[in-house]
């Protein structure tokens, strides 16, 4: 029998087992295996090869934006079959009639602030919705699925700058630090060691009641207003804290304007007498109460007058034994 006949019938059966046939049986199955990794390379560069060209036909369109727009519209503009330059071209003829025109309020504790679409120097970025427009069309929106519909305030740019100026300018006459109350006083002071006169004239004592202030960051106030335009929210609320001058002291304005009258007394282990002296002002628990009840920057003129001691040197002197 022939080799060639004997590795092709090769039965299994048989009583002798040769080195050649070990040989045949090791050299086919190491064939069989590199016939198999062979194939197996050749359909995975075939499938790469595939994919390639689609990725490169399909994102070529896209990078290079020579493909057309499937089912897109921005409001009732249709975009189909545009390309991105014919889209840009058409929605720039649209701009104006495309562009929202919606205020943005801005309030800062009392204090309203409305910002037109002129104040924030609003424009259409029609560019970035012609490059939308196509990226749907081309991703999600091949012929046969839902149409889109873009919504134009997605696509509104505002002036940063401008919003940031006209925000600085709304904040500063608030903000800043709380006014004081103050006092000022004008005339001249009678003579008190003389007795007073019918046409005895006496100062005036004028207070101007303490006001808040807010301290409001302009910057802080333009990011909400951005994100808040983003989240279509056109009522914003800046974030501010309020700062509170101290409270007026109708106590501390007589020390520093005013003169207390002083009680007659005597020294009881010395005898030394204190004498009385007339003071001048005005009644403190009263104009106290004045304070307490003024609004924030009230101007209050109060009329100064003699301030008789509840004890004088005489009273004094009589009630001695």
């Amino acid at each position: 029998m022939s080799i060639w006949k004997k590795k092709t019938q090769y039965d299994l059966d048989a009583e002798e087992v040769t080195t050649d046939d070990y040989e045949y049986l090791y050299n086919k199955h190491r064939n069989l295996k590199s016939v198999a990794k062979i194939s197996a390379i050749v359909v995975f560069a075939v499938v790469t090869v595939v994919l390639v060209l689609q990725a490169v036909r399909f994102y070529g369109d896209t990078w290079l934006q020579t493909g057309t727009i499937y089912n897109v519209s921005v409001g009732s503009i249709s975009l189909e079959g545009l390309t991105v330059e014919e889209a840009n071209a058409l929605l720039s003829q649209h701009k104006n009639e495309l562009l929202p025109k919606n205020d943005i309020t801005v309030k800062i504790a009392d204090q309203v602030l409305i910002l037109t679409y002129q104040d924030t120097k609003a424009e259409l970025n029609v560019a970035s919705m012609a490059n939308t427009a196509y990226l749907h069309g081309r991703n999600d929106n091949m012929e046969g699925s839902e149409p889109i519909s873009l919504d134009p305030l997605d696509f509104v740019d505002i002036d940063a700058g401008s919003v940031r100026a006209l925000l600085k300018a709304f904040v500063q006459p608030f903000n800043g630090r709380p006014i004081e109350t103050s006092a000022v006083i004008s005339g001249e002071r009678p003579d008190l060691s003389a007795e007073p006169t019918p046409d005895e004239t006496n100062q005036i004592l004028t207070i101007t009641v303490g006001s808040s202030k807010y301290l409001c960051d302009p910057e802080t106030i333009f990011q909400t207003l951005k994100t808040a335009h983003r989240m279509r929210k056109f009522v914003i609320e800046g974030e501010t804290k309020l700062i509170e001058p101290e409270p007026p002291s109708a106590h501390k304005i007589f020390r520093e304007f005013c003169l207390f009258p002083v009680d007659a007394t005597i020294d009881s282990e010395t005898s030394i007498i204190t004498e009385s002296s007339i003071g001048y002002g005005f009644d403190i628990v009263e104009v106290q109460k004045i304070l307490d009840a003024a609004e924030e920057g009230e101007v209050i003129n109060i009329p100064l007058a003699r301030l008789e001691p509840s004890v004088t040197t005489d009273e004094l002197l009589g009630a001695k034994p």
